[in-house]
């Protein structure tokens, strides 16, 4: 007869939990799945869209605070694209220290259509390994704060739409960002109506091939350094500057 000691202990493993009475989303890493109450859902794989996100054809509207519990801190997801897609209601992340991002390789959309969010510290965010950034605060039309001075971009390809309808940042320190290998910044900035300034004068843009509506709607700006870009492979510019009427 097995004691209880002896019993094999279940094996830890990465979910979330979505609470619907404090409708709160809460990361886990433990052996503990089976005692928390509410609806678990596994972490998506290979950048599917997670089941607790958003869809193409419906808003996320039931979550309303996200938090990562101290023991997601020893788990090393590949992907984190999508994984607050459309979480329209989302208001603040909590302990997001606790999300390592040392092997991730693609953060697309992975913050896209959260408009009830209006502060963002990423500051602990080890981007060394990502490639992708495509849409990844796509329509964060509430942020006003939004700390990206630990970005490691020198491996990023694709920053497309980046920023898009970001309209309530006033001010976005970009200073840090290695734009060597990326080839596509359409859209990056379309209108983030409310920036004022903005440095890119450490852009390296020699491998972009797009800057269609780079700036678009960017109608507070009231100055713009561009006199280190290099454009020469270039091929789309159409409304780069379109509504830039400040």
């Amino acid at each position: 007869v097995a004691t209880a000691g002896s019993l094999p202990m279940a094996a830890q493993e990465a979910y979330a939990v979505f609470t619907e009475a404090n409708s709160t989303l809460t990361f886990y890493y433990d052996n503990l799945r089976s005692t928390r109450p509410g609806t678990s859902y596994d972490m998506p794989t290979k950048g599917a869209t997670p089941g607790w996100a958003g869809t193409d054809y419906a808003l996320q509207k039931k979550i309303k605070h996200a938090v990562f519990d101290g023991s997601f801190a020893d788990y090393r997801p590949t992907f984190t694209s999508y994984w607050f897609y459309r979480c329209v209601n989302l208001q603040d992340i909590k302990d997001i220290r606790n999300l390592n991002t040392e092997n991730v390789i693609n953060m697309r959309s992975m913050f896209q259509n959260c408009q009830s969010l209006e502060s963002l510290d990423l500051a602990n965010f080890n981007t060394a390994n990502v490639t992708d950034m495509h849409w990844m605060f796509y329509n964060c039309s509430s942020l006003t704060s939004l700390n990206l001075t630990s970005f490691n971009t020198a491996n990023v390809t694709d920053m497309a739409v980046m920023f898009y309808n970001c309209s309530s940042l006033e001010s976005l320190n970009l200073t840090n960002f290695n734009t060597a290998n990326v080839t596509d910044m359409s859209g990056m900035f379309d209108n983030c109506s409310s920036l004022e300034s903005l440095n890119l004068t450490n852009f390296n843009t020699a491998n972009v091939n797009s800057m269609f509506g780079m700036f678009g709607g960017c109608s507070s700006l009231t100055s713009l350094d561009l006199t280190n870009f290099n454009t020469a492979n270039v091929t789309a510019m159409p409304g780069m500057f379109y509504q830039c009427r400040s």
